[in-house]
């Protein structure tokens, strides 16, 4: 499992302060996560290239802001993030991927705000994005890193050339990543806690605040008078109101009142077979009609 000191020593040469490695760690574990990155090789050349790329951990954004023949497009979505998410293009569809992924609701988010990826969060979860679906080869990092493969994860993160930008670097790096070994991969327990944290928010949605139920359903007479309805006990009266009361222990058995009599083939409907029966009849009518014109029209000519 890492830690913050592990993390320094992924990142050396780097100068952040034991603060900001703490802060960012539970950030970079969830970008690991997302990433795929569950094995020694695969979390060595993960670090190699968010070190080299960050100069560890120093920077979340392109030092540069503007440039000769730098587009709006350019000086807007410049480089932000460990790996330096660019262009509006890549913005949106980093913004989809979390949409997706159920990180953000708005996929347009970063489009709008690009200043949120240079926060910890959003910048090493756009480092995953890459990682996965951007790049000359993508999709295929983590598969050069199954390999071994450095120099090819290496083409991925700065363009396919014969030797990327920083190689000895990137290479000392891995190697030192390399031997510090399982101790690099994130901890899985905290994606259990994140699960339990999901389930929690779901039985909140279900059973209303404080577990008192939803005002706006009504109160629970069929159960405990003395709160309101949860979610499924409104969703249960409304079955009860489309199919009827219980009879002999059975449900859906439908209501009297949309039947046809005690003694006729259909004596009670459910409120959807009524509305079905309902329709039929006024498909009938209107064939009859159709036919009655039909005949008064022969009869003129």
């Amino acid at each position: 499992m890492m830690d913050a000191q592990t993390l320094r020593a992924a990142m050396q040469e780097t100068y952040v302060s034991q603060g900001t490695l703490e802060a960012y760690l539970p950030h970079f574990e969830e970008a690991m996560r997302a990433a795929e990155i569950t094995t020694p090789r695969r979390a060595a050349a993960w670090c190699s290239q968010i070190g080299h790329e960050s100069a560890g951990l120093r920077y979340m954004a392109e030092i540069q802001t503007n440039g000769p023949g730098w587009t709006w497009d350019r000086i807007r979505y410049r480089g932000r993030g460990p790996i330096q998410l660019t262009w509006s293009s890549n913005y949106r569809r980093f913004g989809q991927w979390c949409r997706d992924r159920g990180y953000a609701s708005d996929s347009e988010l970063f489009v709008n705000q690009p200043e949120l990826v240079e926060q910890p969060r959003w910048g090493f979860l756009a480092a995953s994005w890459y990682w996965l679906n951007g790049g000359p080869r993508p999709g295929e990092i983590n598969a050069f890193a199954d390999q071994g493969n450095l120099l090819n994860v290496s083409r991925c993160v700065n363009g396919w050339v014969t030797t990327p930008n920083g190689m000895p670097d990137r290479q000392a790096r891995y190697d030192r990543c390399l031997a510090i070994g399982a101790a690099l991969l994130p901890d899985t327990n905290q994606e259990t806690d994140l699960m339990g944290e999901i389930a929690n928010q779901v039985k909140d949605q279900l059973t209303g605040p404080a577990g008192k139920g939803w005002p706006i359903l009504g109160r629970a007479a069929e159960t405990d008078g003395s709160r309101d309805r949860y979610a499924v006990e409104a969703i249960a009266a409304i079955l009860v109101q489309l199919g009827g009361p219980t009879r002999d222990g059975l449900s859906f058995q439908g209501w009297d009142q949309l039947g046809d009599g005690p003694d006729s083939e259909a004596p009670r409907r459910t409120l959807v077979d009524a509305i079905a029966h309902t329709i039929r009849q006024n498909e009938q009518i209107l064939a009859q009609q159709a036919e009655i014109l039909a005949l008064l029209k022969e009869k003129k000519a």
